[in-house]
């Protein structure tokens, strides 16, 4: 785990992590094809026009706080830091929004989805976001989810 997350920190590419996770190699898992259709489904519905675009590749600019000091909707895809996410910190973001970050005190504004979206819905959508992984992000993301898995 130590080797992945240090690979992660100095930009060792994605596809390479899975080799370094624990004593051996955890492979991507496998995403059930209906699962993900409805996710993409539910995503190009509630998150893909005005925020997080249709591929998942995110608002221009995203990293730049806003005058409103709100950061732009990050990359979904192989190009973002979602994979980096737990099932359940996944889970709880579409649910419950996102907060004001503490860290920069730069807003959020990642609504929650908890009226919209039921849990498995939330679930759907998170498991097409990892059809837009590589492999090795995959792999690293379950790895991430033992601890914390969906609930």
């Amino acid at each position: 785990m130590l080797t992945a997350v240090i690979a992660a920190g100095v930009g060792v590419g994605a596809g390479f992590l899975g080799a370094f996770l624990g004593d051996g190699l955890l492979q991507a898992p496998v995403l059930d094809p209906q699962v993900v259709a409805e996710g993409k489904f539910l995503y190009q519905e509630n998150c893909a026009t005005d925020c997080h675009g249709g591929m998942g590749e995110g608002q221009l600019g995203w990293e730049v706080p806003n005058p409103n000091g709100a950061r732009g909707a990050p990359p979904h895809n192989s190009t973002g830091h979602t994979w980096m996410h737990s099932d359940l910190e996944l889970y709880r973001a579409v649910r419950d929004g996102l907060p004001a970050d503490e860290r920069t005190g730069a807003d959020s504004e990642m609504l929650p989805f908890r009226d919209e979206l039921s849990p498995e819905q939330i679930r759907a959508v998170i498991t097409y976001l990892k059809s837009l992984w590589t492999d090795g992000q995959r792999a690293y993301q379950a790895r991430e989810s033992i601890e914390h898995p969906f609930r």
